[in-house]
């Protein structure tokens, strides 16, 4: 149980980190209708402080309930959101024209976040299995990969919103980079997805043999991780061996995207799993 004081700092930092992620997005829609770059750099730095405010947050509250964020509901979906503007600042901070792409990502970091503050926010006991440091980079590295796969979704949209040629949209996807610097970057984002997700797998197993005896045992939690890990192969095998439409490699992009939701938010809670056990 946190201390009264306690719960009210944490859901103040909270709530200012949303505060700041609302108004960046914003500025980034303000600067997609009016192409003004003072805008995207104020949405930039709202960003940035979001970030920082958003990780004194999740230590705040890791200090307070003794553990990780990988308990419950809340606190997967408020750690995960921040995965992803961690992920969405460093690609911004290496191809300065990605940031446009915050009108896309942030929206989805807000419902996220939403979400997550939504849910019961007390502290679970914490059995002796996930007392493992093993768990905790196991968790570490499947956030990693989801951060990854979002921003290279929100470049990807941007891509296939290109066929928009007038309007607020088509100036907005005016802001991205060249279709082909977004199909590169979202390659990368992929590679480094992928070993993640392999890291995650590895790491997982040897968790579970601590845990449970027995480092695989075909439970939905670790098909869905293999399924996600054999996409992201196979997206990474096309973009090599195949002369892929730009398009049709967005939409790649999009439809692993849509697996990765289903493999990390919606198996763990909603099938019957040996795993279910630890998320409340």
């Amino acid at each position: 149980m946190m201390p009264v004081i306690a719960q009210h700092i944490l859901e103040l930092l909270l709530w200012i980190t949303v505060a700041c992620y609302a108004g960046a997005t914003v500025f980034f829609v303000f600067h997609s209708s009016f192409d003004r770059k003072k805008l995207a750099g104020a949405g930039w730095i709202l960003t940035i402080c979001g970030l920082l405010i958003h990780a004194i947050a999740i230590l705040f509250r890791w200090n307070l309930v003794g553990h990780g964020p990988y308990r419950t509901i809340h606190e997967i979906l408020v750690c995960d959101s921040a995965f992803i503007v961690g992920a969405f600042v460093l690609a911004g901070l290496q191809v300065e024209r990605l940031r446009a792409s915050g009108v896309v990502v942030l929206p989805l970091t807000l419902i996220m976040m939403g979400l997550g503050m939504l849910a019961p926010q007390a502290g679970a006991y914490l059995s002796p299995s996930l007392k493992s440091p093993w768990l905790v980079v196991h968790v570490l590295f499947a956030k990693m990969t989801v951060g990854c796969i979002v921003v290279a979704t929100g470049m990807a949209t941007g891509l296939l919103l290109r066929k928009i040629k007038s309007g607020r949209i088509a100036r907005l996807v005016g802001l991205f980079p060249e279709n082909q610097s977004i199909v590169d970057l979202c390659q990368k984002l992929f590679q480094v997805a992928f070993i993640f997700a392999s890291l995650m797998i590895i790491v997982g197993a040897i968790w579970a043999n601590d845990a449970w005896g027995r480092y695989w045992g075909w439970d939905p939690i670790e098909i869905w991780s293999l399924i996600v890990w054999v996409l992201y192969a196979f997206i990474l095998h096309v973009r090599l061996s195949w002369r892929l439409n730009e398009s049709v490699y967005a939409w790649f992009v999009v439809a692993a995207f849509v697996v990765s939701v289903v493999a990390f938010f919606l198996v763990p809670f909603g099938a019957e799993s040996i795993h279910s056990q630890y998320f409340e």
